[in-house]
């Protein structure tokens, strides 16, 4: 029973700290009801990790009363400034749902809770999650600490553990050790399930604010939650699902940003791109393509660009800062990926990886006419783009269509450049790949399909 009351103590404590963070973003209330609660969540998994991070730094142990007591301050201090009781943020009202709402509001609901039970029902158990992700949450949890020597002392004693990656999972899961006393893989097993719900919330709330309709955005949300390989994700204790929800979202609310000219949803989608760069190591590339589509923007739509970066240009500083502090930490002790690293960008590996390219094509194929794991989602977005091909070059979904188009070339430029096998490269990472942009595409056939 002890391990449950501190389990919800450490949910009720990530979504206090992801609200504050998310009143300092969005101090007018845009987002609203399951949106402000599914944010919440995300960001304050985020906040607490990268909190747990810089602790570290510091030398602090770990501990629910060290975690908690600078929001103790922080808390207070946003509530006096900025007043967030002025804006009701939250007016549930439960409406009235015709049949096929009520069919795919359940079918939504129904994956959701399977992905929970599945995730609680048993231990990590996949590869990556007990290798990497796991294993790093139990050396932080039993060291108090991510320990100074950590990125030297893992390769030595454990293979394939990957000190290259990013905390945010195995912090995340570090956290629930933490504020449960204990080390518990059953209940640290639901902290990917728990991002997979939050996320469907906010995913479906943009969505009908975007598509100004309730049934298309069920419509669309249970299109992404019914893909086999996105829910399979939802439980397996591997980061590619919030990788791809996070990167969803970044795109999702600078699409918002651009046509709506709001600071706030500007704001949100840099929270986000910082999540994805916190999340793995693809999160660089996914900051790069954020960062060519705002400069393209900022380019045609200069006024506008401004307008929208000025009261946001805080959230600029913490990205980089970030983003400098922990590849100084892997460039200090020599910690590189061996699938990909920018050593393996060279004009010889572009010459030899250039005959890779009909490999690569061929595995992109067999995802396009994969049903058993994708469904019809890729011929869905392979039509929507034929059909109405037009729209992409007269608004600002273009910018979207811009962000998917990227990701491919980015993902595929790893490839021809790696040094490893391609055949086991693709074999092994292609469809999780996909996963990072599923999210992003399903909202491009909304956005294609609305008018």
């Amino acid at each position: 029973m002890g391990q449950f009351i501190g389990f919800a103590f450490w949910a009720v404590t990530v979504m206090a700290m992801g609200y504050t963070a998310l009143v300092i973003a969005d101090p007018h209330g845009r987002a609203r009801n399951f949106e402000a609660l599914g944010l919440s969540f995300l960001i304050g998994t985020g906040v607490m990790t990268i909190e747990m991070f810089f602790m570290s730094l510091l030398g602090i142990r770990f501990s629910p009363g060290r975690i908690v007591l600078p929001w103790c301050l922080i808390i207070p201090a946003v509530s006096f400034i900025l007043k967030p009781w002025r804006v009701n943020r939250f007016e549930f009202r439960f409406p009235v749902l015709n049949r096929i709402e009520w069919l795919l509001s359940s079918g939504i609901l129904f994956e959701a809770l399977y992905a929970l039970f599945r995730a609680g029902i048993k231990p990590f158990e996949s590869y990556d999650s007990v290798a990497i992700y796991a294993l790093k949450a139990k050396i932080f949890y039993f060291a108090g600490m991510v320990p100074k020597d950590f990125f030297s002392m893992l390769p030595a004693h454990f293979h394939g553990a990957h000190p290259d990656y990013p905390f945010y999972m195995s912090l995340g899961i570090t956290s629930i050790y933490c504020f449960i006393g204990a080390f518990n893989d059953f209940l640290g097993a639901l902290f990917l399930p728990m991002i997979f719900c939050a996320f469907l919330a906010v995913f479906h709330a943009v969505l009908k604010n975007i598509l100004m309709s309730r049934t298309r955005a069920l419509l669309y949300t249970f299109m992404l939650v019914s893909v086999q390989q996105f829910n399979a994700y939802a439980a397996n204790g591997y980061t590619d699902l919030p990788l791809g929800a996070f990167f969803g979202l970044a795109v999702m609310y600078l699409y918002m940003a651009f046509t709506r000219e709001e600071a706030a949803y500007m704001r949100s989608g840099m929270i986000f791109t910082l999540l994805a760069l916190w999340t793995k190591n693809e999160g660089l590339a996914l900051l790069l393509i954020m960062i060519f589509v705002v400069t393209l923007f900022a380019v045609r739509h200069r006024q506008q660009f401004f307008k929208l970066i000025k009261p946001s240009a805080a959230c600029i500083p913490g990205i980089f800062l970030m983003t400098g502090v922990f590849l100084f930490m892997k460039v200090k002790d020599k910690v590189i990926n061996e699938n990909f690293n920018l050593s393996m960008v060279t004009a010889h590996n572009l010459a030899s990886g250039l005959s890779k390219v009909p490999m690569i094509l061929y595995e992109y194929q067999k995802h396009l006419f994969g049903f058993k794991k994708w469904n019809l989602i890729w011929m869905i977005l392979v039509l929507a783009l034929v059909i109405f091909r037009r729209k992409i070059r007269s608004g600002k979904i273009g910018y979207v269509a811009l962000a998917v188009g990227l990701f491919f070339i980015f993902y595929s430029a790893m490839y021809v450049f790696s040094s490893v096998d391609s055949d086991y490269l693709l074999r092994t990472t292609g469809s999780r790949f996909m996963l990072h942009i599923l999210p992003v595409c399903v909202f491009l056939i909304a956005l294609l399909e609305r008018e």
